[in-house]
Order: structure tokens, then sequence, then C-alpha cells
């Protein structure tokens, strides 16, 4: 009984592996309601071969309609060196927001990506969320069913601002600050 007991502890404390480590999230511009570039990095633990995708899955609030189907700049696929495979610079990738699902797309892998490769997907034309806030994307392979949380990147109010121009009783001009504030 004891030993029962202690075999189910210990495999309930697996936990369930994934092909996709936490991936880094960097946005730019991070404004609210910004058109923007996402760059998605991760590394995978299995190789991934041509016809095999990689799947996304964007907060709510965030428009992926920029994003075309055709293999173009909005989405680009690279990777590092992996197991039996060779580094890959940006390479024009197709891509499909699934219709049953908007805030979901799924990459075409362009080449092979090596076991413990390290992997960029660039998306850009992605509008960001309207509000404030954290957020994450979910990311997965078509080989598994477990999707993996990014880390929490931030959309933030626009910096508004700009030159202020100085000048003396005498209308002459005599210094620029510039000034610059989130909102």
């Amino acid at each position: 009984m004891a030993a029962t007991l202690l075999v189910s502890l210990l495999l309930a404390a697996v936990p369930v592996a994934a092909n996709v480590s936490q991936a880094m999230v960097y946005v730019y511009p991070d404004d609210v309601s910004a058109v923007a570039e996402y760059t998605i990095t991760f590394s995978i633990t299995e190789a991934l071969y041509p016809g095999d995708d990689i799947r996304l899955v964007f907060p709510t609030d965030t428009d992926l309609g920029g994003i075309t189907d055709a293999a173009d700049a909005d989405c680009t696929v690279a990777a590092t060196s992996g197991i039996g495979t060779s580094a890959f610079v940006a390479t024009n990738s197709t891509s499909e927001v699934q219709p049953d699902d908007d805030q979901r797309i799924d990459i075409d892998v362009p080449f092979a990506i090596g076991a413990l490769a390290g992997v960029q997907v660039v998306l850009r034309g992605v509008i960001n969320a309207s509000q404030i806030g954290s957020y994450v994307i979910e990311v997965a392979t078509d080989d598994e069913t477990t999707w993996v949380e990014s880390e929490s990147y931030t959309i933030k109010t626009p910096v508004v601002g700009g030159p202020v121009y100085v000048y003396n009783a005498s209308d002459i001009y005599r210094w620029i600050f510039l000034v610059a504030q989130r909102l």
C-alpha cells in the first residue's frame, strides 16, 4: 500500500513534456493599438520538418488581420543549428490565421529544424491589444497537444511629446527641450 502511494505521488509530480520551451516575446512598438512586429523565440526538444506547423495563440484583444497566407515578409522563421541540421536565416514562411479561432495562427516550417535548436518567428502587421497590460502568447507545434505560455510582455500607452522651443523677449530662439512622456 505504501509503495503504491509512493509510486502514485512520483507519477503525479512528473510534468507534461512539451516540444517547445517557454517563449520570449519582443513587441515593437509596444504601444496600445499600434501596428507592431512580434518576435517570438523559443527552443525545441524534437526536430521539426517542412510540412510541420508552429502554432501560436494570441490574446483576444490582439488583431492578426494584417497577416497574409502568402509566403512573404509578414511571417519569417529562423533557427540555430540543431541535432543533424544547419542553421538558417530568417526565411519567408506561409502562415494561416485559423478560421475557427482568429487568435490562432499556424506557421509552416520552411526547413528542417533539428532537436535542441533555437527558433525565431517574426510576425509583422499585428495590431496590439487596445488595453494596457501584461499579455502572453501560447506556443505549440502540430506534433503535440501541450501549449506553453510565453513569458509575459507588456503593452503600454504611447509616448507623446516633442520639441519645446524657447524664445527670449525679442523673439530670438534660445533653447530646445525634448519632452517625452507616456500617457
